[in-house]
């Protein structure tokens, strides 16, 4: 089996230089009293694959795109976006879809795809036309998977070879699923990085991406790329965790 455990790293690529590193990273959410988020994140996300972020809700996923989108400063380590800083001014562009998507309602889905910055263009022509019966209409008249779809139309349509995606899969119908999963296919051909969260591991699977699950802002295990069962191994990830963090001080912790 291609896995490894956290403590022991998974090999750089040739598309690290230009992927998404993590170093190091911590960020508490509330102030230095508050907990941590984030805790000591070091990943490695090249170009050319998915990596998958994986774990329970308040693991750190969300966080961790948002720090990398440059949206959210961490308190120590940083990011780096095909090697420069994530927030700089000489960061890269990057397109991000947050967990939940919010527009102006009383603006429309062309208005809400230019203003973002996307450009049709950049878009398939298949993605163009699951959009074209919405085009003139507002977004506060959209049902929220329509308003997921306009989204993920915004961040494929920025002019980025970084995508960060947050539960990019939530809310789609059968037939704009389908577009995303050729699309994400498309972008790793293309040399592009693309890196999301996401607790839908079947679609996951479809995408044969690396992947790092987080437990209470730790990652816990990193493995891929190409490796599908993604459910059974952040199951297997978890369980492990749980015991690593519930043994005695100075005992065996169970790491192999």
């Amino acid at each position: 089996m291609n896995e490894r455990a956290v403590d022991e790293p998974v090999p750089a690529t040739a598309g690290a230089a230009h992927g998404v590193h993590f170093r190091a990273v911590s960020c508490r959410l509330g102030g230095r009293a508050a907990r941590f988020a984030v805790r000591e994140l070091t990943l490695e996300c090249p170009a050319g694959v998915v990596t998958c972020l994986a774990g329970p809700n308040g693991a750190g996923k969300s966080t961790a795109l948002a720090i990398a989108a440059g949206l959210r400063s961490p308190d120590a380590g940083e990011v780096r976006l095909a090697g420069r800083r994530a927030g700089s001014r000489d960061a890269p562009p990057v397109g991000y879809l947050p967990q939940h998507s919010t527009f102006p309602p009383e603006m429309t889905v062309g208005e809400a795809l230019s203003f973002s910055g996307a450009e049709p263009a950049l878009l398939a022509e298949t993605v163009r036309a699951a959009l074209a019966p919405l085009w003139q209409r507002p977004i506060g008249g959209l049902s929220s998977g329509e308003v997921r779809r306009v989204g993920v139309a915004v961040a494929l349509g920025v002019p980025a070879r970084i995508l960060l995606l947050d539960e990019p899969f939530v809310g789609l119908d059968l037939d704009t699923l389908e577009l995303l999963v050729g699309r994400l296919h498309a972008r790793c051909e293309a040399g592009h990085t693309v890196v999301l969260a996401s607790h839908d591991h079947e679609t996951v699977d479809r995408l044969r991406p690396r992947l790092a699950v987080l437990f209470e802002g730790r990652l816990v295990h990193a493995s891929g790329p190409g490796l599908t069962d993604t459910r059974r191994r952040v199951r297997g990830a978890l369980r492990e965790a749980v015991g690593v963090a519930d043994a005695p001080p100075g005992q065996d912790r169970g790491r192999r």
